[in-house]
Parts: structure tokens; sequence; C-alpha cells
């Protein structure tokens, strides 16, 4: 079961403060990403705000966080970037759900998919209502949207997950070709149908953020 880590950031103000975190990000993720079992160690800066900026780490398992708990970069991380930041970090964990295998839904699905990019990416997080079957249909319900919106054009990832401890907290993690890439999704009529079907079953409304990824294949100096 993948175990997904999502960490929202908030930086101080200046265009200095903005440099030094991109490339300490950049090299983090260029650092983290060798490490064994590290599936992708992603970073990314909000679409409007410059000072909103969020990470997510994917690995194999929980316990795949020794080896990054282990690199000894990992000391050298929180004290550069901390005195960066206006807020505390926002850490959430996740497990992420099974898409591979068919769920039932109880509301019949409609779906047609549609036959140097800056990757643009949706983070979403859900507070769901209480209840077993409502975990049940949101659980189903997300798996089937992640099978059906992968194969869309332009997708590169659509990862839902459920919180490790608080079972009523879900993200969905998706990552696009480009922005114009939404207008794709949001073409399929599953879109409409998804919202429909998700709504009743929440207790909070949504959290969206939207990011551009960092692009992290060329090196970066930090000071």
């Amino acid at each position: 079961m993948v175990y997904t880590i999502v960490v929202h950031l908030y930086a101080k103000e200046g265009k200095e403060v903005e440099e030094k975190l991109r490339n300490k990000l950049i090299e983090a993720s260029q650092v983290y990403s060798k490490d064994i079992e590290t599936i992708g160690w992603h970073v990314m800066q909000d679409h409007q705000d410059p000072r909103k900026w969020c990470i997510v780490e994917r690995y194999e398992h929980e316990s795949s966080q020794k080896y990054h708990l282990e690199n000894p970069y990992w000391k050298t991380f929180d004290p550069y970037v901390i005195p960066l930041l206006d807020k505390p970090m926002d850490l959430r964990r996740f497990n992420e759900l099974d898409t591979s295998k068919p769920v039932h839904v109880d509301l019949p699905r409609t779906s047609s998919p549609n036959s140097s990019k800056m990757v643009y990416t949706l983070v979403v997080h859900l507070h769901s209502k209480e209840g077993k079957d409502i975990e049940e249909k949101i659980h189903n319900k997300l798996v089937e949207a992640s099978q059906t919106y992968m194969k869309d054009a332009e997708v590169i990832g659509w990862h839902v997950m459920q919180d490790h401890v608080d079972t009523r907290k879900w993200t969905i993690v998706e990552r696009y070709e480009r922005e114009s890439s939404l207008k794709i999704h949001q073409a399929n009529p599953y879109y409409a149908e998804f919202g429909a079907y998700m709504g009743p079953l929440l207790d909070q409304p949504l959290e969206i953020y939207q990011f551009n990824e960092l692009d992290t294949s060329k090196p970066v100096h930090v000071e």
C-alpha cells in the first residue's frame, strides 16, 4: 500500500525567500528521489499565491520513511527551511487507495474517456460525514474516479488516499501535463456526476489547492 505524505508550507514574504525555498525544495527532491522505496518526491508552488508551497512524498510502505530519515540530508532540511516559513508546516499522512481492481458504486456511471511542460497539480482535501457506509461509498467512488480519469488525455496521475489516522479525511492529488489539461478533465461527462455523488457525503467544503510543479531536472545552487 503506497504511503503518502502531503506537506503544505507558507513562506515569509520576499523574492529572496522565494528563491531560497524554491532551490532548497528542488535540491531536496533530487536528493530524496534517490532514496530506497521512494516512489516520488514532488515539490510545487501555488498557482496564484507564490508564498504557498506543497510537497507530495510517495513511498512504497509506511516503513519506507526510515530510509528517508536515515539520509544525512534530512537533518539539514528543516533547519534551512523552517526559518523561511511564516507558519508551521501542515503535514498530513495518507494510505493511498488501491485503484487496480474494479469497484461497485451505487450510482450508475457515465464515463466517456477522451482520447518542457510544467506539470499542473491539484491537491484536494475532503472531510466526510461519519459512518462506515459513507466511508465505503467514498472509498469506492474515489477508486472509480481514479480509474476513469487516468484514461483522460494529458493526465499524469490521479492519486486518491485516506488519512493514516482519521479515516474521515481524504485527499486527491491530480497531476496534469499543463493547466489547460483541466478542460479535458472537466469535459468528461463523469466530472459532473462525480461532484453530484460526493457532495452529500461530505460535511465540510472542499479544500482545493492549485500548484505549478517545480522542474527538478536541473542543478540548483543552495546558499
